[in-house]
């Protein structure tokens, strides 16, 4: 089951944190009211009430992790990234391209068999040099 909702948090993550960021703030509502019923002024409670909380930006980083594939995310951050820099590059794609494409002509070359052949024995031609 709580693979199925990470799946799901990683396919709508704006539901998610839409639905975080309701929960912490019935969190900060109720602290706040209990500051209120404590005696504090309304402006004074909200303060203490965040400060109860805690780091309310680490407390949604938290949650982020623990409810979806952060290494997925990653990926997929990085993949737009790297998308969004080569279209704003053309030259570096081309060059980019070109290498690639003279890596892989050179790679079939090597398949080929037109480099130079290594010594039948390399072990022998070691022995003769050692006389």
């Amino acid at each position: 089951m709580r693979i199925l909702a990470k799946l799901v948090n990683l396919v709508s993550p704006r539901r998610a944190e839409r639905d975080m960021t309701r929960e912490i703030d019935a969190h900060l509502t109720l602290l706040q009211d209990e500051f209120e019923r404590q005696g504090m002024s309304p402006e004074g409670a909200q303060r203490a009430a965040r400060r109860a909380y805690g780091g309310i930006e680490q407390t949604k980083e938290l949650h982020r992790d623990a409810r979806s594939f952060v290494w997925i995310e990653q990926f997929f951050k990085d993949l737009r990234y790297a998308w969004s820099n080569l279209l704003r590059n053309p030259g570096f794609t081309d060059a980019a391209r070109s290498r690639a494409g003279t890596r892989a002509a050179g790679s079939r070359a090597r398949g080929l068999g037109t480099e130079a052949a290594p010594p039948a024995r390399p072990r022998r031609r070691l022995l003769r040099y050692r006389r």
